[in-house]
């Protein structure tokens, strides 16, 4: 993980989200396993401890299959799971047009693999 560390203040007021969230399905990063994913951010479990805050930002890679796709994030939401896990919200920032379209695409791969499943 690529980490450049740096915090601000997060609003509450701006966390609404802006993207429909699919459900993932064999989708990882660099941080953890990707439980959902929109184009404008993702929701990433990791188990173990990870001294992660809510504002920081860092950079992430994202896999699927055989892509990998480097994207910057910012920390919106830390939640334990049990004493294992945490769960993390995060909100894609500084993402070119072309990110976001491999990201929608990567998406909607990782979903109908989930649907698939069912």
């Amino acid at each position: 993980m690529d980490f450049w560390r740096q915090t601000e203040n997060p609003d509450p007021e701006d966390n609404r989200r802006r993207h429909g969230r699919l459900k993932t399905e064999g989708t990882l990063s660099s941080l953890g396993e990707v439980v959902d994913i929109s184009a404008s951010g993702m929701r990433v479990v990791r188990k173990g401890s990870m001294p992660i805050c809510e504002g920081e930002m860092f950079r992430i890679e994202l896999q699927l299959d055989k892509q990998v796709l480097p994207v910057d994030v910012a920390v919106r939401r830390v939640r334990k799971l049990g004493r294992r896990k945490t769960e993390f919200g995060l909100e894609f920032i500084n993402l070119s047009e072309e990110d976001q379209m491999n990201i929608t695409r990567m998406a909607r791969i990782a979903a109908q693999g989930a649907r698939a499943m069912w």
